[in-house]
């Protein structure tokens, strides 16, 4: 009998053991799982905290990057146009009333002369300047529209981001497209205020480099100011 209660008696200690181990495991695993739903917890709350004080920040990286898709398909077409008549740029608008721009275009006699208009307020008069250009000047303007596909970017959606007192700049251009059906003065711009990646602001240094290069003082032809009505 005494050999029967030791036995009995291990039994239940180790049948309360295994109830212990199996309570502690439970606990365990209760408590592991309270951790993780804790550092769930804490993760979705710090990105919720993260992106509302980088919303704007994650916002204009996350546009940028799909107009850079949309500058990257316009690059990869080519658009056709006749013969480019003019080409220019404008910085104009900003508070004070500024004037800057520059026009190439083809004059009667068949010379090519570069204008440019400056003024950098408007209570002073517009300066305006002429300057002889190299017979080949818009073509060599026209390789760099061709090249970048720069008439088809006015497709281009504006960015929502702007100064509203900012100057609004441009460049331009003008062809005749009547011997494909199209029209005698098929005019085209881009709007610096398009979202445009660092690649696109780049070429459209590249374009006004080319138009400014002729605004030297060995071609100044004349200079003369604009009068008010």
């Amino acid at each position: 009998m005494p050999a029967l209660a030791a036995i009995t008696t291990n039994t239940l200690r180790r049948e309360r053991g295994a109830g212990m181990e199996a309570v502690n495991m439970k606990t365990k695993i209760l408590i592991a799982v309270i951790i993780a739903v804790l550092l769930l917890a804490a993760a979705v709350v710090f990105g919720v905290l993260y992106y509302r004080m980088n919303r704007d920040d994650i916002e204009y990286r996350r546009t940028k990057a799909k107009y850079e898709k949309e500058l990257n398909k316009l690059l990869g077409e080519k658009t056709e146009h006749g013969e480019l008549l003019s080409c220019g740029y404008s910085n104009s608008g900003d508070m004070n009333g500024n004037v800057d721009s520059a026009e190439l275009k083809r004059q009667e006699d068949g010379s090519l002369i570069l204008k440019t208009q400056y003024s950098p307020s408007h209570d002073i008069p517009i300066e305006v300047k002429e300057y002889r250009a190299d017979e080949d000047a818009l073509d060599k303007l026209r390789t760099i529209i061709d090249e970048y596909n720069l008439s088809a970017w006015e497709r281009l959606p504006r960015s929502d981001y702007f100064a509203l007192d900012a100057a609004t700049k441009r460049i331009y251009m003008a062809f005749d497209d009547s011997a494909s059906g199209g029209s005698r003065y098929e005019s085209c711009s881009v709007d610096y205020d398009f979202m445009l990646p660092d690649k696109g602001y780049d070429i459209l240094k590249k374009f006004t480099d080319c138009l400014f290069s002729w605004e030297t003082e060995d071609r100044l032809i004349r200079t003369y100011t604009l009068k008010e009505d």
